[in-house]
């Protein structure tokens, strides 16, 4: 939530909505709990989302699967009733159910693992030159990769935001 052309304010609004979301991903899905990199999944669904779900709130065109939005009266209402949280939390619960990504998040990490593994055999076998390069410095593929897979590529720090989007 670190972008800039974000004011303070805004910046505590969606602090405080990532907190309420991961709470409830951790309480939906007791078998993962929290995980570090559901953060980054979740912060640039907020922001990314964030706007659409309130203009689409304001006009009545959610979809009926966002049950906060049968509260709605007024578009001061819809802080109060959570409809930007239940969509984001709605959409990650889709990644991770019906995508089948909690497997990266599972306790020990052993999928996510295993994903680093295979990708370092991919590497190794489709780009030799690039697997010597990272052998020659001593880099492993894993401490990079993992942060990929974990955040679904949205971890790069090197990245500006805008490309990410």
């Amino acid at each position: 939530l670190s972008s800039r052309g974000l004011t303070t304010e805004l910046k505590v609004d969606l602090q405080k909505k990532l907190e309420a979301i991961l709470d409830a991903i951790a309480g939906a899905h007791e078998g993962v709990g929290y995980c570090q990199g559901m953060d980054y999944v979740v912060a640039h669904l907020l922001r990314i989302l964030q706007e659409t779900v309130e203009w689409n709130a304001a006009r009545g065109t959610l979809p009926k699967v966002i049950r906060s939005a049968e509260k709605k009266s007024c578009n001061t209402f819809l802080d109060e009733v959570g409809i930007v949280e239940e969509a984001v939390f709605r959409v990650m619960h889709t990644f991770l159910t019906t995508y089948n990504i909690q497997h990266m998040y599972w306790p020990q990490l052993r999928c996510l693992k295993t994903c680093c593994r295979i990708f370092e055999r991919i590497i190794e076998k489709k780009l030799p030159v690039l697997a010597d390069h990272f052998d020659y410095h001593d880099l492993e593929i894993g401490m990079f990769a993992l942060g990929w897979f974990q955040t679904l590529f949205l971890y790069i720090p090197s990245m500006p935001a805008p490309t990410i989007n």
